[in-house]
C-alpha cells in the first residue's frame, strides 16, 4: 500500500500547469511571475509557478491529494481545447464551451478571493443558524466540522459546475461589501 503523505502533493496548483505553459516564452519556456507582494519574480517553468502550499487542507495530504484527483480530470482535458482555440473561437459545441467554463470556474473556485468569501458566507451562515438552533448535535460540534478543511474542500468543489451554469436559475447572488 502506497503511503498517501510522502506521496501526496503539498504545492497545489491554483493555476494549471497546462494553462501556464501557453504563455511561456520560448525558446526556453519560462515564465516571469509577479506577485503582488514582491513584485517581479525570477524566471521560472509553468510546474514552479501558479502553486499555493497545502491550498486544499493544511497538515493533511490525503485531502490535498484527494481534491487534485478530483480537479485532474478536467485540467488534463482542457489543453487540447486551448491548443488552437484562436482559430476555433466562438466554440460552436455546448461540449467545448461547458468545458471552457468549468476550467475557468475551477480557477475561480481555487483563487483566494473565493476562498475568503466562502469563510465570510460560512460564518455569516453558523451565526445565523446558531440564533435558531434546536437540534441534538450540540452547536459547536456542528460549527467545527462545518469549519474544517474537508467540508470547505467539498463546498468548493461542488460549486464548480453550478459556476459554469451561472449559478441557480434565476436566481443571482447578490453582491456585498468586504469586511
Amino acid at each position: 500500500m502506497i503511503d498517501v503523505a510522502q506521496n501526496a502533493p503539498s504545492k497545489i496548483h491554483v493555476v494549471t500547469r497546462a494553462y501556464l505553459a501557453g504563455w511561456a516564452l520560448p525558446p526556453d519556456g519560462v515564465l516571469r511571475p509577479v506577485s503582488l507582494e514582491h513584485g517581479v519574480q525570477k524566471p521560472t517553468t509553468p510546474a514552479g509557478a501558479g502553486w499555493v502550499r497545502d491550498w486544499w487542507g493544511q497538515d493533511d495530504p490525503a485531502l490535498n491529494e484527494a481534491c487534485e484527483a478530483a480537479c485532474q480530470p478536467l485540467e488534463g482535458l482542457v489543453p487540447e481545447l486551448l491548443a488552437n482555440v484562436e482559430q476555433r473561437w466562438p466554440f460552436a459545441g455546448d461540449n467545448e464551451r461547458g468545458l471552457l467554463a468549468q476550467f475557468i470556474a475551477l480557477h475561480v473556485v481555487r483563487s483566494e478571493a473565493t476562498r475568503a468569501w466562502f469563510a465570510i458566507a460560512r460564518e455569516d451562515s453558523l451565526t445565523s443558524m446558531q440564533e435558531n438552533w434546536n437540534l441534538s448535535v450540540p452547536f459547536d460540534e456542528f460549527a467545527t466540522v462545518a469549519r474544517s478543511d474537508k467540508e470547505r474542500a467539498r463546498k468548493l468543489l461542488a460549486m464548480i459546475n453550478k459556476l459554469a451554469m451561472g449559478g441557480p436559475a434565476g436566481r443571482r447572488p447578490t453582491p456585498r461589501p468586504p469586511r
